[in-house]
């Protein structure tokens, strides 16, 4: 579990793969870590992930197939920085809509 500072902006994490202290300021160590969380906790599930900084917070997008998958992708960022302004921003839309390529369908005689 991280070390989670209440005052100020510095959240600390254990270490990092080679035993360095990490914190949140480290982004690309920040976000390698929580994509993994996220994709242990939904798999490929969300797709077009993507995982944004501001200085509000953070931003989560993608695309998921059920509000079930967004709860746990947004469980995966909690869990690290549990006290983070996220704004869940994966939209979810019908499986066949989100994985087949963009199509038209008109009804036409065979």
């Amino acid at each position: 579990m991280p070390d989670i500072h209440s005052k100020g902006s510095m959240r600390r994490f254990p270490t990092n793969h080679s035993g360095d202290k990490v914190t949140a300021l480290n982004l690309p160590y920040l976000h390698e870590e929580l994509t993994r969380r996220i994709v242990a906790r939904t798999g490929t599930r969300v797709h077009k992930l993507q995982i944004q900084f501001s200085p509000e917070g953070i931003i989560l997008l993608g695309e998921t197939a059920s509000y079930y998958i967004k709860q746990l992708a947004q469980h995966g960022i909690l869990e690290a920085l549990p006290e983070a302004n996220l704004q869940n921003r994966i939209t979810v839309a019908e499986p066949n809509l989100i994985l087949a390529e963009p199509h038209f369908s008109e009804d036409q005689p065979n």
